[in-house]
């Protein structure tokens, strides 16, 4: 079966905020063994208006020219001995052209999954050009495309990669399990969708148009909107598309319906809408949590209990937003367990925990002298980060 990711394709500009493009891009392929493809492309297009505008003459676009193919390379050389040192192979791509042209093409011709830009630059001369540049792939790339803005990119590149993902985690089969708890879900209202369709096709055919229960076509209509809005997200094609259809009657209507959702199940079941954010985000964690249980074999708990708060916090957080909610930075453990348990994105259960974690991590000396009591807690949040964000790769608010 095909993986979630074959190919993760970084635009190369050799911005400070492309080189973090980059480096997330190494993670990647390193936590989903997928190939990973650097390009750089020299703006041929802007030098040519440029000297169309007699702003270069011939010779210094030339020489111009040649400058940007020598930093293309450096940057993509650098690149290069990045992914080495994680043990990641990258191919490298030099062309010419328009920047997004070229990227888009790219994208294509190696079959890119995801297409990886840094986040807009907030000054500088090529603000504009480079700003547009992205929004023009953001446009017209086939594949998906992210917007790098992980502000401890560096730090997750230095510590991940070291140790592999364990696939053989207990709590990595109930990830596997999620993706066909939410088909069930498409596929429960597409049959209800599909009984729907026959009673109105049937009054239809008599000449009764209209002439069906209004209140049950709405409840369906509404659960189906529910359910693509949380899966896929208010920007996905599928919720776009079943919210702005012009009603033609509940027949024809109910027929357009069944036909989104069902396009939705089989995007679903052929994994083009998972949250890769959330993928990394879980994965990435537990790497960390690795590093915390050897500081804890080392008897190094001052370091093994930061990381283990550090990990459960920033899971909090994610789980918040994830739901909508603002977590507030200065909020502990035991706080943000309380405001996710409140809306019900945690359980009461959960939220006890989260509590009795904060009192084990505020508990100081005593902790150190008890590794097993750590080794629990190192256990169940590895538990929570696969019940909880796990869920949440798949449906998305």
């Amino acid at each position: 079966m095909k993986g979630i990711m074959q190919t993760v394709l970084v635009a190369v500009s050799g911005s400070s905020s492309s080189l973090s493009a980059a480096k997330y891009g190494i993670v990647m392929a390193k936590m989903h063994k997928c190939k990973l493809v650097a390009v750089y492309v020299v703006d041929t297009a802007t030098l040519k208006e440029l000297l169309l505008s007699k702003i270069f003459v011939e010779d210094e676009s030339v020489e111009y020219e040649k400058s940007l193919e020598s930093n293309g390379q450096r940057y993509l050389n650098y690149i290069e001995e990045l992914a080495r040192k994680k043990g990641v192979q990258v191919e490298k791509a030099l062309r010419k052209g328009s920047i997004s042209t070229e990227i888009v093409e790219a994208a294509q011709e190696t079959e890119a999954d995801i297409v990886l830009v840094g986040g807009f630059e907030d000054k500088g001369i090529l603000h504009d050009a480079i700003s547009r540049q992205q929004r023009d792939i953001l446009k017209n790339a086939e594949c998906s495309v992210l917007v790098v803005k992980q502000p401890d990119i560096d730090s997750i590149y230095q510590i991940y990669g070291d140790i592999d993902i364990d696939v053989s985690s207990p709590y990595a089969a109930a990830m596997a399990d999620i993706l066909q708890r939410v088909v069930s879900l498409f596929d429960n209202l597409i049959a209800q969708g599909e009984q729907l369709r026959d009673a109105c096709k049937k009054m239809y055919f008599a000449g009764a148009k209209k002439a069906i229960d209004a209140q049950t076509f709405e409840a369906w209509r509404t659960s189906c909107l529910t359910l693509l809005r949380s899966t896929f997200g208010t920007s996905s094609p599928h919720f776009d598309s079943f919210t702005n259809l012009k009603f033609f009657d509940h027949y024809n209507s109910t027929l357009l319906y069944l036909g989104i959702m069902q396009g939705a199940r089989e995007d679903l079941r052929k994994g083009y809408f998972y949250h890769k954010d959330l993928m990394l985000s879980v994965n990435i964690f537990n790497s960390f949590l690795a590093h915390a249980l050897a500081f804890c074999a080392k008897g190094q708990m001052e370091k093994a209990l930061g990381i283990l708060e550090s990990v459960v916090a920033d899971a909090l957080r994610k789980l918040a937003e994830s739901h909508g909610l603002v977590p507030r930075p200065t909020d502990d453990i035991a706080t943000a367990a309380e405001a996710l348990a409140r809306t019900e994105a945690i359980s009461a259960d959960a939220k006890e925990s989260l509590r009795e974690l904060q009192h084990y991590l505020e508990s100081g000396a005593r902790v150190e002298q008890d590794p097993g009591a750590f080794e629990k807690w190192h256990d169940w949040t590895q538990k929570l980060l696969y019940e909880y964000l796990g869920a949440r790769i798949v449906i998305v608010n």
